[in-house]
């Protein structure tokens, strides 16, 4: 019987660190989502979109903010106010919190918008940074290919009238 307890015991452990699930924390979640009331991951994001965070599994009695840093490391920026939360009570009477965060006033997204990878921990009321940050990134502006040629025809149709008129 201790053999099989023995085997079973290595078989049981060996799954668990090979799934990487020996060092897990607890069953909250960060993750970027492409809006509110979404819950699905997503990691890229164009330039003129917003991202969301989507928080679950926060047990505390305050509401949890998120901090997000920005691709180069020279700002964080601290968001406490959510779109929606909510929770359960658990045995111990507080609540497993969820919700959506995304930036606010005076800081909103497209005024502090970079592109690159940005990181943003989700942060409990109690000032514990959860087990995972998101990471997600952000496109660059691009111009359209019609208005480079339009920028460019442009540009040839008054190179030709300044030539004209020096040669005239």
């Amino acid at each position: 019987m201790s053999r099989k307890f023995a085997v079973l015991s290595v078989l049981v452990i060996s799954l668990a660190f090979f799934s990487g699930s020996v060092f897990a924390v607890g069953d909250e979640a960060v993750r970027p989502v492409a809006g509110y009331d979404l819950t699905d991951a997503n990691y890229d994001f164009k330039w003129n979109e917003t991202p969301w965070i989507y928080i679950t599994g926060v047990y505390s009695k305050d509401f949890p903010y998120t901090e997000w840093h920005n691709p180069d490391n020279t700002a964080t920026y601290i968001f406490n106010q959510f779109e929606y939360i909510d929770g359960a009570l658990n045995g111990e009477g507080v609540e497993a919190r969820y919700g959506w965060f995304k930036p606010y006033a005076p800081n909103d997204w497209f005024t502090i918008r970079m592109a690159g990878t940005w990181t943003v921990y989700g942060v409990d009321g109690d000032g514990v940074w959860l087990s995972n940050p998101a990471s997600f990134n952000v496109a660059s502006a691009t111009p359209e290919p019609v208005s480079s040629a339009l920028f460019i025809l442009g540009g040839a149709v008054l190179g030709i009238k300044r030539f004209r008129k020096k040669s005239v």
